[in-house]
């Protein structure tokens, strides 16, 4: 019997993160000024950011249990959080200015060792932005990780 054709559900959703840090840059301002926080939870590093996940779960299950309320999904609640607030303060200008390889800091390496897991290499992309609530563009560094040969951002709390 011939397998069944496969339907469309059944493609693969496109990996996370990025093949490159200036694919990740690109992303990063497509997805913030889109106000797409799907698309921006999809580009932090996956190991790190479901551990924060899990942590933030099991805080919320406490406090329910506590005070006897059902318990929220945080990544549901975070994704509505973030959506509120960039409906009301949306990004106005990102643009990346560098991207570029750097030696992984002391703080990224030992919060991946915590985890078990280390990253192939660390990377910054140089950002301007600015909300619609700011009074001026501000310019920055964000930290980037690489695993599995894809760029993700460096999920830092």
């Amino acid at each position: 019997k011939a397998p069944a054709a496969a339907q469309p559900a059944d493609v693969e959703k496109p990996p996370a993160g990025a093949p490159d840090l200036p694919a990740l840059g690109k992303a990063l301002c497509a997805a913030g000024q889109g106000t797409d926080i799907k698309a921006l939870f999809a580009l932090f590093e996956p190991v790190m950011f479901d551990a924060q996940m899990n942590m933030i779960r099991e805080f919320l299950q406490s406090m329910a249990e506590e005070n006897g309320e059902p318990v929220q999904d945080p990544l549901e609640a975070a994704i509505k959080e973030f959506e509120i607030q960039a409906k009301e303060n949306p990004l106005v200008v990102c643009r990346i200015e560098n991207t570029a390889p750097e030696e992984c800091s002391e703080q990224i390496l030992q919060t991946y060792k915590d985890l078990n897991a280390a990253p192939q290499a660390c990377g910054s992309i140089t950002m301007t932005s600015k909300m619609k609530n700011d009074e001026k563009e501000i310019t920055e560094p964000v930290p980037a990780v690489q695993f599995n040969g894809r760029w993700f951002l460096f999920p830092a709390m």
